[in-house]
């Protein structure tokens, strides 16, 4: 059952969409950031957020850092997501940071980054 649909928010898989609308498994904060970057990413740039990892198992973090490591991505409630962005401009990844920032400063300057670790370079959200 979907509880909502926000417009510019995709997923790589159906299962991640089914995750990410399990009720008490994402923090709610995140959740309203993604929405809002989805939102904001379709706006603007007319471009796609799409979600392409949100829960990790232990054994998940181990293979991508070759140790464990701790990671809002291991949580529960879920405190951190992982997007495609290949088809993202650096200067709309920037334009975007600054837009998550203007409206969600209370929460750390790590909280968006690009970077790569595991199997591609990704825009990685947390809470």
């Amino acid at each position: 059952m979907k509880i909502f649909r926000v417009t510019g928010l995709e997923f790589k898989t159906p299962e991640l969409e089914q995750e990410f609308q399990l009720s008490g498994h994402i923090d709610p904060r995140l959740r309203a950031i993604e929405c809002y970057l989805a939102f904001y990413c379709f706006t603007e740039f007319k471009k796609n957020w799409i979600i392409t990892q949100i829960a990790r198992t232990p054994q998940g973090q181990f293979n991508i850092y070759g140790e464990m490591r701790p990671s809002k991505h291991l949580v529960i409630p879920v405190q951190a997501t992982d997007h495609r962005s290949h088809h993202l401009a650096i200067e709309e990844i920037l334009e975007l940071k600054q837009a998550f920032f203007r409206y969600f400063s209370q929460i750390t300057p790590d909280a968006l980054f690009k970077h790569h670790k595991g199997t591609a370079m990704h825009v990685h959200v947390q809470v």
